[in-house]
């Protein structure tokens, strides 16, 4: 796998059902058998470390790296012995070199890394056995067409990460239809506010539009007035929107929700405020084209008659 053209890493993995033992009770949860540096790498372990550091792990073959959860539940920290038993009944005592904190939840409370080959001595079995194989390739949007390829390769299940995460994908999707629907209600709704303005103005103004007309403005003219009319109440929003916008942002980032999701997952993205700019000119320029038309067309002989 690792010689494949697409693929950017690869490293093995080794789960083992175990129990924390903590006095005459017992927690379960599981172990996490990786090569530390390889994990690292691929899944940036030491951005979660809060206590220790990760790399500690290769160099202590009994080391553990535990779950937030987990070191609060055992009342442990850095440098504390504790013992764990695997789903075959191996007893050992490890020293905790670290604590990471993912933000979730049933991670943190039950999950902990160890060595492989430790993890491999927990199952008793020898050194080429592994559960699973992580696949790192150059271009995750790939990963769903590059599945089939490696299962086809290895003769081994290969699931996607859009698969394993199809609840969270699928409710993901369904925010961001939603919120595309009322972003475009919103520029609708305004775009016939600056409409209904313009065509009032246009009822208004219209022996004003005539004398103009008569005394040699064309319908280009007129248009161009009443779209520049629009653009500027467009922009004016804008820039107001795109300031607002910015300070909620800015202090929604700093608004601790709580639980698995901890700080409000929002941030700045160029993109959507590009994307907002230019929707929003598009809507102003459409509901002040529609009535400079109409002006346009007027007729100044037939004014001036009335």
């Amino acid at each position: 796998m690792k010689n494949q053209p697409d693929v950017a890493l690869v490293t093995p993995q080794l789960t083992v059902g175990i129990f924390y033992n903590n006095a005459k009770t017992q927690i379960s949860g599981r172990a996490i058998g990786i090569l530390p540096e390889e994990a690292n790498q691929m899944f940036n372990m030491e951005s979660y470390v809060v206590e220790g550091n990760v790399n500690n792990l290769k160099n202590n073959i009994n080391g553990i790296l535990l779950g937030s959860g987990v070191a609060a539940k055992m009342n442990v920290r850095e440098g504390d012995n504790i013992s764990i038993t695997s789903s075959v009944g191996m007893t050992k005592v490890m020293k905790v070199i670290g604590v990471f904190q993912t933000n979730n939840s049933v991670v943190d409370k039950t999950t902990a890394y160890v060595n492989i080959s430790f993890a491999q001595q927990l199952m008793k079995k020898n050194s080429s056995y592994i559960t699973d194989i992580n696949v790192n390739i150059k271009d995750y949007n790939k990963a769903k067409a590059y599945a089939p390829e490696l299962a086809q390769l290895t003769n081994y299940k290969a699931e996607d990460w859009e698969s394993a995460n199809e609840t969270y994908m699928a409710a993901t999707r369904m925010r961001a239809i939603i919120i595309r629907f009322v972003s475009i209600s919103i520029l609708l709704v305004a775009g016939f506010g600056i409409y209904n303005i313009l065509n009032m103005t246009v009822m208004q103004k219209i022996n004003d539009i005539a004398i103009l007309k008569a005394i040699g403005f064309n319908g280009r003219d007129v248009i161009r007035i009443f779209v520049s009319q629009a653009l500027i109440i467009g922009l004016i929003g804008i820039v107001f929107g795109v300031l607002f916008a910015s300070i909620m942002v800015a202090v929604l980032q700093n608004y601790y929700v709580g639980g698995d999701i901890g700080y409000f997952p929002i941030y700045f993205k160029l993109s959507n405020f590009l994307k907002g700019i230019f929707f929003g000119f598009a809507v102003t320029f459409l509901a002040g084209f529609i009535p400079a038309r109409k002006a346009a067309n007027i007729d100044p002989v037939s004014i001036f008659r009335k």
